[in-house]
Formats: C-alpha cells, sequence, structure tokens
C-alpha cells in the first residue's frame, strides 16, 4: 500500500479518535479484545473494521450529544456497518405471518380480562430470569426468547430455575418442547459459533419432562394491556425490529415509539415493564450477549400513540408458554 494512503489513514484515524475521545473512545485492539473479535492485524480487513469503528464512534458522540430518551455507546457490534448489523436477528418472518394458529400447541389467545394491574413487573426481582446469552453468529434468537419464557414459567410452577438449551419463529420452540421436552445448559452447552454439531436428542437427561409444558397461548396483539396481565404470569417471548439504526449501538434508555420501525426480524424476551420519569418501557431481554445494551438488555417504549403496533413491533407477536401442572418432584 504506498505511503501517502497510509498517511491519510492514520490523519482519518487521528481526527476520529479526537473527536470522540471524550465520550466513546477506545483502540482498535482494545475494542477487539474486549469483545473477542480475531481479526489479523496488518491486513485490509482490520483497517476496514477499524475505520468503521471509528466511523461509529463518531457516529455515536452525535448522537448522545442531541439529548434523545436513549443513548448509544460501543458493543460488540460496533465495528459493523449498519447493513452489516441488519443480519444478526433470526427471526423467520415470513413464516411467522403464515403458521400462528395452525401449530400443535398453540392454544388459542389471552385477552385482557380488565383486571387491575400492578404498575411495575420485574421478573428478575423474582428469580425468574436466567443470564443473558449471546447467540453468536447463529439466528437463533427465536430459540433463545421461547427458552427464556419456558425457564420462567418453570421457575414459577416449580420454584426451580434451569439454564435450559434448545432464522425461525418461538412458537416452533414451544411446539418442540411440549412434545420432547428440554435439557439443561449445564448438561447441554450451547455451542460455539463455528460448531457444525448437530443437536443430540434423546441422549440427554430432560429438567422439563415432555407435556409438562402445555403450550402456549398468543396474546391479543396491538394491547398493551393484554401484554401487561400476560407479565403478571410470567415472561412473555417477542418478536420486534432490531432497528439498525437504535438497536446496533444502544446502550441505555428508552427506546422511543417513533424510533424504529415494524418489520419483525428478531426475537426476544419481555421480563417485565417499568417507569422512568414519567415514561413506561417494556424490560426486554435480548440474546446479544451481557456487553451490548444494559447489560443485555433494552428497554422500549410502551407508548403506542400513532403506533398500534407498539415501538418496533413489539405488540405484533406476543406468546405465553403454558405449563401443566408440575410438581418439584418430577
Amino acid at each position: 500500500m504506498p505511503a501517502t494512503i497510509h498517511a491519510l489513514r492514520f490523519f482519518f484515524f487521528a481526527a476520529a479518535a479526537v473527536a470522540v475521545r471524550t465520550k466513546a473512545f477506545m483502540s482498535f485492539d482494545e475494542y477487539l479484545r474486549e469483545h473477542n473479535h480475531r481479526i489479523t492485524k496488518g491486513t485490509e480487513e482490520y483497517a476496514r473494521r477499524e475505520e468503521i469503528l471509528y466511523r461509529n464512534l463518531q457516529e455515536i458522540d452525535e448522537h448522545n450529544e442531541r439529548g434523545l430518551s436513549y443513548k448509544k455507546g460501543i458493543t460488540p457490534f460496533t465495528h459493523l456497518t449498519a447493513e452489516e448489523f441488519a443480519d444478526v436477528g433470526g427471526l423467520n418472518p415470513t413464516v411467522a405471518r403464515h403458521f400462528i394458529d395452525k401449530r400443535p400447541y398453540h392454544l388459542g389467545q389471552f385477552n385482557y380480562s380488565g383486571d387491575a394491574l400492578p404498575k411495575a413487573i420485574d421478573w428478575r426481582e423474582q428469580g425468574a430470569v436466567t443470564s443473558v446469552k449471546k447467540q453468536g453468529s447463529c439466528g437463533a434468537c427465536w430459540a433463545f426468547a421461547a427458552v427464556g419464557a419456558i425457564e420462567g414459567a418453570f421457575k414459577i410452577h416449580t420454584g426451580r430455575l434451569e439454564e435450559s438449551c434448545l432464522g425461525g419463529v418461538a412458537e416452533h420452540a414451544y411446539d418442540y418442547v411440549a412434545a420432547t421436552g428440554l435439557t439443561s445448559a449445564e448438561e447441554y452447552p450451547y455451542p460455539p459459533a463455528w460448531s457444525r454439531k448437530r443437536c443430540a436428542p434423546g441422549m440427554l437427561t430432560d429438567v422439563l419432562k415432555p407435556h409438562q409444558l402445555k403450550g402456549y397461548k398468543s396474546v391479543s396483539v396491538n394491547d398493551v394491556e393484554a401484554l401487561r396481565e400476560a407479565l403478571t404470569l410470567g415472561p412473555v417471548s417477542v418478536a420486534l425490529e432490531a432497528d439498525r439504526v437504535i438497536f446496533h449501538n444502544y446502550k441505555s434508555g428508552i427506546v422511543p415509539a417513533d424510533g424504529c420501525g415494524k418489520e419483525l426480524n428478531h426475537a426476544a424476551l419481555v421480563v417485565g415493564y417499568g417507569r422512568e420519569d414519567e415514561e413506561e418501557y417494556w424490560i426486554v431481554k435480548n440474546s446479544w450477549g451481557p456487553k451490548w445494551g444494559l447489560d443485555g438488555y433494552v428497554h422500549i417504549s410502551t407508548n403506542t400513540i400513532g403506533h398500534p403496533d407498539g415501538a418496533c413491533g413489539i405488540l405484533k407477536k406476543p406468546s405465553l408458554p403454558i405449563m401443566n401442572d408440575v410438581h418439584n418432584d418430577e
């Protein structure tokens, strides 16, 4: 590479570093170590990713200076372009549009009863939520969302919290678990991204026995109160648009109703709802690891004014696992 290009690239990086030094700056090598990314120094890919990182850091600073309802920061995806980040999801929206009422363990619709509801719910405080997972390059968000809801239901019904293991949709996972059961992550850990191993059914001990999960109910769409009431029973899996502008480098605060679209491309787990400075929000557990967002979580506005599908389409496809009677000795 000519020396003049090296000099120009160095000048660009130096200028970018100055632009972001007061807020979000870290060196590219520090970033790679922090997020366990392996890119060989001195290669064109290294130089390209470094350039993208500093460009994103500058955008992060500019966003945070605007004083909006949410902040951006460094995430495991800050070395990606927005277009590359858009492929991180894993939900299959085509399947999601067609199958919902035809699944064998679909138990109908969950509707709001009209009862008074708590001002806030957080199932983490009740010990019904396991640690934040990292799906890696596998589009397994739908499985993490469904299993997270099942873990919560199992804890609520048995008093035991198990780290369970399994692009599709969460309800496929409900069908599978209802029919076959579910093992623990301790016995069958989530494989690394490069693994080509196939699942080994029938070889492991089921924490959740076949048919202990009765099935699932679809929570009434576009209904904030129905989702709130469903959350009184346990965590709820949802589909949403993981908007590339917001979710790419989201760090804290509340994602507003007009902040992202409603084209479903990701699945996550709602573990409760709360309020901050008179703004109500859903507490959403993601599957991008604890170094993304609020230790792996995102707060999404419950406001539906002008947005009946909810912020990021969160009210379009919520679903709630329903347990059969289970006992601690099963």
